[in-house]
This record gives C-alpha cells, sequence and structure tokens, in this order.
C-alpha cells in the first residue's frame, strides 16, 4: 500500500493533462503467398522471406534474412523479422540474441522498436518484450505509444500497478484520446482501486461526454465499492442509449449476483450472451450462477464447456467446470481441470484450494495437505488471487 502513495500524484496529475495515442494494431503486414525473387532486389528478398516464415520454413527464412542483415545493415526491419523466425523455430537464445543487438544499433528508431515489441508479444516473448519496451521508454521518454504499449503489456501479465505508471504517463503526454483514459481506467479497476477510478473516470467524462466504455468503467467502479443500485441505474440508462451493449448486461447480471437475486442475473447473462455469443467470459458467469442451484448443475456444466470451446486457456473457465463437476461429486475430473490450472498458473490461491478439497474427498490426504500448504504460503506472500476483477471487466471484443 505505501508505493500506492507515490502513484496517487501521477494519477491525480492525469486528472488535468490526458490523452494518448493509439495502441498498436496486433495484425502484423504479411507476405503474398508466393513472390518472385528478383536478383538485388532486397524488398523482394525480404518478402520472400516472410513467405517463408508464412509457410512454416523458418530455417529457410533465417537463412535469407541472415544473408540481408549482411548487406543491408542499416535495416531494422530484417533484424525484426529475423528475431521473429528465431523464436518461431525455437532458438531463444538466438532470438534475444539478435533482440539486443537491434536494440543497441544506432539506427534504431522508435517505429522499429514498437515493431520488434509487437513480434516479440505474438511469439510468446512476454518478459523479452517487456525489456524491449523498458529500453525504448528509456531512449524516448517523452513517447506516449511506448509508455501506453509497456503499460498494456503488463497490464495483461497482471502487473497492475506498473502499469497504471506506464498508462498514467501516457494519458499525461497525449491529452486528446480516449482510448488510453479508457485502458488506465481498466488497469485501475483491475488493481481494485475503485474510488480512484471512480474519481478519474468522473472527470474524463466531463472531458469527453459519456462514451459507453467509460461510463460502463464509471459503473463498475460503483459495483466495486458495492453501490449496487447506482451502478444498475447507470447500466440502465446506458442501455436506453446502447441497446446492443453487451457488457452492460454483464455488469448488471454481476450486481444481481451480490444482491441475491439469482433469476435476474441469469436473464442478464443470457441476454449479454445473446448479443454478443463469441464472449467465453459471459458462458463462464452463467455457470457460476447455475452451479449454485441444485437443479440446474447439468446446464452449468453446459455453459461453462461451451466458454472453454471459446478459450480452452480460460482459467477461469476450467476454475468453474471443476467446481460444477465436484457438486456433481465428480472429483476425478475436477482434479485434471485444477491440475492444468495449478500447472499453468501456480500462482493463483484458488484452485489450489479447490484441489485440496478434491483431494480430501478421493482420500488423497497427503496431497490434499501438500496443496492446502501451498495456498497458504501463497496468502502468506500476498501473491494474486484468482483474478475475479479481471473476469468482471472482459474486452470489448471476444
Amino acid at each position: 500500500m505505501p508505493r500506492l502513495l507515490f502513484v496517487l500524484p501521477l494519477l491525480l496529475n492525469c486528472l488535468l493533462l490526458r490523452g494518448m495515442a493509439p495502441p498498436l494494431r496486433e495484425d502484423r503486414g504479411t507476405a503474398a503467398e508466393s513472390l518472385t525473387r528478383g536478383p538485388g532486389n532486397s524488398t523482394a528478398d525480404k518478402q520472400y522471406a516472410l513467405t517463408l516464415i508464412k509457410a512454416g520454413k523458418y530455417q529457410e527464412a533465417i537463412d535469407r534474412l541472415q544473408v540481408l542483415k549482411k548487406t543491408s545493415p542499416a535495416d531494422i526491419s530484417i533484424q525484426v523479422e529475423l528475431v521473429d523466425a528465431y523464436f518461431r523455430a525455437g532458438k531463444k537464445s538466438e532470438g534475444e540474441r539478435e533482440t539486443q543487438e537491434a536494440l543497441d544499433s544506432s539506427t534504431l528508431s522508435e517505429t522499429a522498436g514498437l515493431a520488434l515489441a509487437k513480434v516479440l508479444v505474438e511469439d510468446k516473448q512476454p518478459e523479452t518484450a517487456h525489456r524491449v519496451l523498458e529500453e525504448l521508454a528509456t531512449k524516448w521518454p517523452e513517447s506516449a505509444v511506448v509508455h501506453a504499449e509497456l503499460g498494456l503489456l503488463l497490464s495483461k501479465n497482471s502487473q497492475f500497478e506498473q502499469a497504471a505508471w506506464g498508462l498514467g504517463r501516457a494519458v499525461q503526454l497525449k491529452p486528446d484520446s480516449v482510448e488510453y483514459a479508457l485502458a488506465l481506467a481498466e488497469v485501475l479497476l483491475s488493481w481494485h482501486h475503485y474510488s480512484t477510478a471512480l474519481d478519474f473516470v468522473t472527470a474524463e467524462e466531463q472531458r469527453f461526454g459519456k462514451p459507453p466504455e467509460l461510463e460502463y468503467c464509471l459503473a463498475y467502479s460503483l459495483y466495486g465499492l458495492r453501490r449496487h443500485d447506482e451502478a444498475l441505474a447507470r447500466m440502465d440508462k446506458l442501455l436506453e442509449q446502447y441497446p446492443q451493449f453487451d457488457r452492460a448486461y454483464y455488469l448488471k447480471g454481476n450486481c444481481y449476483v451480490d444482491l441475491g437475486d439469482s433469476p435476474k442475473a441469469v436473464a442478464s447473462f443470457q441476454k449479454a450472451i445473446q448479443l454478443n455469443p463469441a464472449n467465453p467470459s459471459y458462458y463462464i458467469a452463467l455457470a457460476e450462477v447455475m452451479r449454485r442451484n441444485a437443479g440446474t448443475v447439468e446446464e452449468a456444466i453446459a455453459e461453462a464447456k461451451k466458454g472453454l470451446e471459446l478459450d480452452p486457456t480460460s482459467s477461469d473457465g476450467k476454475i468453474q467446470l471443476a467446481l460444477c463437476y465436484e457438486t456433481k461429486k465428480v472429483y476425478a475430473r475436477a482434479q485434471v481441470l485444477l491440475e492444468e490450472v495449478t500447472q499453468a498458473h501456480p500462482e493463483l490461491i484458488l484452485p489450489h484450494r479447490i484441489l485440496a478439497r478434491v483431494y480430501y474427498q478421493q482420500g488423497n490426504t497427503s496431497e490434499a495437505e501438500r496443496q492446502s500448504k501451498v495456498a497458504a504460503a501463497l496468502e502468506t506472500q500476498h501473491l494474486k488471487p484468482f483474478p475475479a476483477p479481471t473476469r468482471l471487466l472482459p474486452s470489448s471484443k471476444p
């Protein structure tokens, strides 16, 4: 909590100075399916290498890009694609070496550095991407987009305090965009700083009006502060203007869960699914409510499975399905799901707790006690719990 004292002045400054450049797009340019490579044509050579990467012929792409790098040493884009090829080929050490070489290059531009970070994120190298963005922030301390991308990456890794710093700086540097203001608001909410988020979003709405996403964040702040009636009233008003805004129904559902009104919660989640059937969070939330009613546990299992079909890696989905199986006393299936979660995310407390119960039910006392000790140790270390706030704040895009 003491570190928050250093963050709050920055966030207060953000109320006066805000804005941002748009975040990097997720899609990278790809080469055409086939290209004729002319002799001495470096552009065609590079495009051909991109085609090889797309085709999964990583070593061939690496060989061609290494030749291009020698003939055009000042072209950082070649090194960026070489980094991509190395990591895709499973050559981690070579990829990290090439990354550092690109960072050390005197011809590195801000744009090329951001492209490098984006490739690393796509190649599932978040730690290296983090290091790149930190170095870019040192090289270009007044770049809003660099600070924003660093904040967004940290947010994806649930490092919300550091993410607030990055996005807060971006908001200061570019006082003309609602998009970064929204990103900062969502980080504050995921960080559980509801009062700060409420003050921040209220000020932003005075500048930008009431775009639906910001109004949603304001209502979510109220929800986090347990001001459910106010949150519901704002969502009802929002839906009068934007009847297709599925997140509003999702937030209403969670308000009704807290208020103990399961029928209205189910109806709200079902409406959210009707409007956006591609969002796995909605099915998982619906499964959680249905699981608590003995007569709808089978339906809960079906809904949880739908969510996992849309996002097979969802820890939330696996935990909810495991809880359904625990309710049905199908302990073996619950155990498999929970072991997958604890292996992928050993820092989460809740799956260890549930797994301990499941082991006890199966008579495996030693393993149950071990899981209980792991959960207790995590609590003592103040590591992050199961990220319910992230679940309650789904992306507007599936």
